[in-house]
């Protein structure tokens, strides 16, 4: 059974019984709080920021998804590239360095993980995870 927490636009989907994962606690903080911080900037007052993870055979997967302002595919192909910014004038708004994304893919790749994109401008965004369940 999942457990269903909602934090004004923060929404939590997680099994009460998922397994750990392999990670840095600090690190897994790290990306974590990355996604949803940006999560939050890009995204209009009102909007629902969800998290959600399953267990796989030998990952567990985590969706942070939100409804801003989305990404475009052009932008998409670039996301985790070190110091990018996207020219989208809303993103110009927020203060970054370009940075956040190209960190966060590296600490989820060091720890055996993969993470990917999905969006569409003015529909939101999704940043799909994996990490390796600890033993």
């Amino acid at each position: 059974m999942n457990h269903l927490f909602r934090h004004d636009a923060l929404v939590l989907d997680i099994p009460s019984d998922i397994c750990r994962v392999t990670a840095d606690r600090l690190r897994f903080s790290q990306v974590i709080s990355n996604l949803v911080s940006n999560a939050g900037k890009y995204s209009p007052p009102g909007s629902t920021v969800k998290i959600t993870s399953n267990e796989c055979p030998t990952m567990v997967e985590v969706d942070i998804s939100d409804s801003g302002i989305g990404i475009s595919k052009e932008d998409q192909d670039m996301l985790f590239t070190k110091f990018f910014r996207s020219e989208n004038e809303l993103t110009r708004k927020e203060p970054g360095t370009g940075l956040g994304l190209y960190i966060t893919k590296h600490l989820v790749e060091g720890h055996g993980g993969s993470i990917n994109v999905g969006s569409e401008l003015g529909k939101g965004t999704s940043f799909h995870l994996t990490w390796p369940k600890a033993a």
